[in-house]
C-alpha cells in the first residue's frame, strides 16, 4: 500500500509539469530507442526536463497552487508512511 502511495506521489510530480506542457500546446520529442541513438535519448529526456522546468515557470500561479496544496502533502504522506514502515519492519 505504502508503495503504491510512493509511486502515485513520484507520478504526480512528473505528471504536473508535463500536464503544465501539455497545455501550452508544446510537442514532446519524439526518440527512436534503439543502440544507434542511446545518447540522442539522454539528450531528449534532459530536454524535456528543461522544458518541463520552463513551463512550470510559465504557468506558476497554477502550479504553485496545485504543488504546494496538492503534491506536498501527498509526498509527505508517502514518506512518513514509508518511515513508518520501515521502523516496522
Amino acid at each position: 500500500m505504502d508503495g503504491i502511495v510512493t509511486l502515485a506521489a513520484v507520478a504526480l510530480m512528473i505528471g504536473l509539469p508535463l500536464f503544465a506542457l501539455g497545455g501550452r500546446g508544446r510537442s514532446r520529442p519524439r526518440v527512436k530507442v534503439g543502440p544507434s541513438n542511446s545518447g540522442q535519448l539522454g539528450m531528449a529526456l534532459l530536454r524535456l526536463i528543461g522544458r518541463a522546468i520552463k513551463a512550470l515557470f510559465y504557468t506558476l500561479p497554477i502550479y504553485s497552487i496545485l504543488y504546494w496544496y496538492v503534491s506536498l502533502p501527498i509526498i509527505g504522506i508517502a514518506l512518513i508512511g514509508w518511515f513508518i514502515y520501515w521502523l516496522a519492519t
